[in-house]
């Protein structure tokens, strides 16, 4: 039973390494080449891998939009109380967003 056991274990520690080990330095090498990339160039997009930016230009504001809804339901139009109201959208100012 003891060696069954001890079989187990080596063997998911060795799929465990068999995956996890090579993904670690890839990733290392992968952030090495971006930041290197980034520097060089100057670029914003290399220190933000995998973000679109339509997608931030569609999910962004939707979001935006949906804690307006809830901070409308929690708090009433005004926002919380001593909060100031921007005169341009007459939503809390901590709310409006600037690109």
């Amino acid at each position: 039973m003891n060696v069954d056991l001890a079989r187990i274990q080596f063997a998911f520690t060795s799929v465990n390494h068999f995956f996890f080990v090579p993904v670690t330095i890839g990733l290392a090498f992968l952030t090495a080449l971006l930041q290197t990339a980034w520097h060089r160039s100057g670029r914003e997009e290399y220190l933000r891998p995998g973000t679109d930016p339509l997608a931030e230009d569609v999910v962004g504001p939707r979001l935006v939009e949906q804690q307006q809804r809830q901070e409308d339901h929690e708090h009433g139009p005004a926002g919380p109380p001593g909060q100031t109201i921007s005169p341009v959208t007459a939503r809390p100012s901590s709310t409006v967003t600037t690109r």
